[in-house]
C-alpha cells in the first residue's frame, strides 16, 4: 500500500576514506577528523542539494500559476472578453499563490540551500584532498591548523544552513547509496574481456 513505510536502506551508504597507510602514526589523528569531515561534509552537502532541488521546485509550482493568472485576470480585465467575476477570482488567485510564495520564501530556500551545498562540497573536496594528498608531506602543527580552518568552515556553513527535513534526508541517503558523489578513480574497475 502507498502509505506503508518502505524497507529502509542501509545507513551508511558509500564507502568513507581511510587515513593513508604511509602517514605518520602522529598525523593518524588528524587524518580520521579529516574522513569524519569528508563524511559529515558529504550527507550535508547531499541534504541540502535535495532541500534546493526542492525548494526551487516549489517556487515554480506556485510562480508559473501565479503569473499565468495574473497575466489572464489583466488581459481579461482589460479587454472585457470575460465576466468581472472571472477576472476577480483569477487575480485572487494570482494574488493568493503570491502570497503563499511570499511566506514560504521558496526563492530564498531554495538560493541558500544551493550556496551551502556549494560550501559543503568544497568542504568535502578539501578535506579529501588534504587526507589523501597533502597529509603525508605534513607536520602535525601545519595538519593541525589545516583542520581547523576546515572545520571552522564547516561551522561556518552549518549554522547557515536549514536543518533539512526527513524527506531531504532519505533522498540524500538514497542518491548516496546509488553511489552520488562517488569517483570511478576510487572504485575497483570492472572491465569485460574484449572478444
Amino acid at each position: 500500500m502507498w502509505f506503508r513505510k518502505q524497507k529502509s536502506e542501509p545507513t551508511t551508504p558509500g564507502e568513507h576514506y581511510a587515513v593513508p597507510s604511509d602517514v605518520s602514526s602522529d598525523l593518524t589523528a588528524i587524518g580520521k577528523e579529516l574522513s569524519r569531515l569528508e563524511e559529515s561534509a558529504r550527507w550535508s552537502s547531499q541534504n541540502q542539494f535535495e532541500q534546493g532541488k526542492f525548494w526551487r521546485g516549489c517556487n515554480l509550482a506556485l510562480g508559473i500559476p501565479a503569473t499565468l493568472l495574473g497575466l489572464g485576470g489583466g488581459g481579461a480585465a482589460i479587454t472585457d472578453l470575460l465576466p468581472a467575476l472571472v477576472v476577480g477570482a483569477a487575480t485572487l488567485g494570482a494574488a493568493a499563490l503570491t502570497g503563499i510564495m511570499t511566506v514560504l520564501g521558496a526563492e530564498r530556500r531554495a538560493r541558500t540551500a544551493q550556496t551551502c551545498a556549494d560550501a559543503f562540497h568544497d568542504i568535502q573536496d578539501d578535506a579529501r584532498r588534504m587526507l589523501l594528498v597533502d597529509l603525508r608531506s605534513s607536520d602535525s602543527l601545519s595538519a593541525r591548523d589545516d583542520l581547523r580552518a576546515l572545520t571552522d568552515r564547516y561551522s561556518e556553513t552549518r549554522h547557515t544552513a536549514e536543518a533539512p527535513a526527513g524527506l531531504f534526508y532519505r533522498r540524500a541517503r538514497k542518491n548516496l547509496s546509488r553511489g552520488g558523489q562517488t569517483f570511478a578513480i576510487d572504485h575497483p574497475q570492472q572491465t569485460s574481456p574484449t572478444p
